[in-house]
């Protein structure tokens, strides 16, 4: 950003935060895309009803418990 839109976001009250490490986007892309194929891997289960609602549990579990460790960093 430069100083101008800067300067003027700050006296308009706006909340400033650093840029992201180009890291962070791909640990986001990352994570997007565990969650994409466990839900190919449901809607497959459930078409088929051959599923293990406890894995799939256990799944769903982790990707929010994954998602809320990265907002909160």
């Amino acid at each position: 950003m430069k100083m101008e839109p800067f300067v003027r976001s700050l006296i308009a009250g706006s909340n400033i935060r650093e840029r992201p490490s180009d890291y962070w986007g791909e640990m986001i892309r990352q994570l997007s895309a565990i969650g994409n194929n466990i839900n190919q891997i449901a809607h497959i289960a459930n078409a088929t009803e051959c599923i293990d609602i406890g894995e799939l549990q256990e799944a769903q579990r982790l990707m929010k418990e994954v998602w809320k460790i990265v907002k909160e960093v």
